[in-house]
């Protein structure tokens, strides 16, 4: 399964992050609502993210508030 790093809506992925704009999963545990990557990211159903370096990407609900 591939899936978008920090959205559907999104451009371009988290600053420090694989430059590449998708990555691939290497665990997920639908039932708590979270999956992590190849590269360490852990995603989030909200459509937040925490990257292997640290970088916070706020849920998507937030992106689009404050849009």
């Amino acid at each position: 399964m591939v899936v978008p790093l920090t959205g559907p809506d999104s451009t371009q992925a988290p600053a420090g992050h694989p430059t590449e704009k998708e990555d691939k999963l290497a665990f997920s545990a639908y039932a708590q609502g979270w999956a992590l990557t190849k590269s360490g990211t852990l995603l989030f159903d909200d459509g937040g993210a925490y990257t292997s370096d640290g970088t916070v990407v706020p849920p998507l609900y937030e992106r689009q508030a404050a849009a």
